[in-house]
């Protein structure tokens, strides 16, 4: 009974707050992947950039050379930046 009010304004936070998945690139991957790796890939390359195009670089990423350490670590800078090119990261 003493969390109750806890209760009443977690509730009510969760009503007025929902985050729509869609809307953040990185929370979509994290409920995804559950791989920290690319939750912070995802999280970085978000940064200064609209989600939509963080969605397009991020997805970009992951089929052209892979969002694991060892893949990225193999790329060269030009593919990368090739497949990132709609960031702010980019520019």
């Amino acid at each position: 009974m003493g969390f109750k009010i806890g209760d009443i304004i977690l509730r009510e936070l969760r009503e007025k707050f929902r985050i729509d998945e869609d809307e953040f690139v990185a929370l979509l991957v994290a409920r995804r992947s559950r791989d920290p790796f690319k939750i912070i890939v995802a999280t970085i390359i978000s940064q200064n950039t609209a989600e939509k195009n963080t969605s397009i670089a991020f997805e970009r990423l992951e089929r052209k050379i892979g969002v694991i350490p060892e893949s990225i670590a193999r790329a060269s800078l030009s593919e990368i930046e090739e497949a990132i090119k709609y960031t702010i990261l980019y520019l």
